[in-house]
């Protein structure tokens, strides 16, 4: 028990250490997420564990206020195909999972059955939660400074899987972009600096910027700030940004290109039927995301709330300095 107590006593202060660290390193300093922060969970609380993860549990606290129900297991992020992470959802130290919108709801409430013992709680884009990283004078001062933004994520790997594709080919849809703006930015994840896949993108010229690393608890705060920065955002692949994008004002484009998934251990693979929602939910985004005019559509705002749940479009920080 002794031993137990000095784990977590040594990890909680590990991961507060980092936190006031990292509350100071701001997304133009990219090489300073070399290190992820390492999480921790109390015995009583083990399913908190993954709510940590880019701040989330810091959103959802904010969206439900003293409402906000302790035991809880918060979706990491927005997951597709019926997808549902069974073994969080069943922790018998939860009582509630907070998650984006009626379809993951839907999800869930399909593995497990109506008579599923936790409540689900639906809030939306969790961004739309979180404060700025920074003070809205300074990034107006940042918005005066780099003008009409182009923001750029690229697919992202994770340390068990790495996404490949051609880099011509997306890094040519930007420069075509590029001449409509005065500044391109690419967003890219601690961990892919990391393996140094900035480094192409660098030796094209542009910029490097970085919301932080997954456990990160001012991943979001950073996001935000870079996200309404931008007067446009362009991926090519599927991701939660998407929906982030759009509740946050700022139109989004994808561009269509195959992506390999080249996964670092055994896992189980989608069947059939899975793959065949995955593709069919992909489709229908794409279809709506399919133009690099810097607008939002009513179909773009219909398949956020769809999949990411409710929100609405508010001013951005810097709406009443422009003419």
């Amino acid at each position: 028990m002794y031993k137990d107590v000095l784990k977590y006593s040594i990890f909680g202060i590990l991961y507060h250490i980092m936190r006031l660290f990292r509350m100071h390193v701001d997304y133009f300093h990219p090489e300073r997420f070399s290190h992820d922060i390492p999480l921790y969970a109390y015995p009583y609380l083990p399913g908190i564990l993954g709510n940590k993860c880019y701040g989330n549990i810091h959103a959802i606290k904010n969206a439900t206020g003293k409402n906000f129900h302790k035991h809880c297991m918060i979706e990491h992020g927005l997951y597709f195909a019926e997808y549902v992470l069974k073994d969080e959802c069943i922790m018998p130290c939860i009582d509630t999972i907070y998650t984006y919108s009626n379809y993951r709801k839907n999800a869930i409430l399909k593995e497990f059955g109506k008579n599923f013992d936790k409540e689900i709680i639906m809030v939306g884009p969790y961004i739309q939660y979180v404060d700025y990283f920074k003070s809205k004078d300074k990034l107006k001062a940042l918005k005066a400074q780099l003008g009409k933004i182009l923001l750029v994520f690229p697919t992202h790997s994770f340390e068990d899987c790495d996404d490949l594709y051609d880099f011509n080919q997306f890094s040519q849809c930007i420069d075509e972009m590029a001449k409509d703006y005065d500044t391109v930015l690419i967003s890219m994840i601690g961990y892919d600096i990391q393996q140094g896949f900035d480094k192409q993108y660098r030796n094209k010229g542009y910029r490097i910027v970085s919301s932080g690393t997954r456990n990160d608890p001012y991943f979001l705060n950073r996001q935000r700030d870079l996200m309404e920065l931008a007067d446009m955002t362009i991926s090519n692949n599927i991701g939660t940004h998407i929906g982030y994008s759009i509740c946050l004002g700022t139109p989004h484009y994808i561009f269509n290109q195959d992506i390999t998934s080249i996964k670092k251990a055994a896992s189980a693979q989608a069947s059939d039927h899975l793959q065949a929602i995955r593709d069919r939910e992909y489709a229908e985004i794409k279809a709506v995301f399919n133009s690099r005019e810097p607008i939002i559509t009513p179909e773009q705002i219909a398949v956020v709330k769809k999949y990411w749940g409710p929100f609405e479009i508010k001013p951005k920080f810097y709406a009443n300095t422009q003419e």
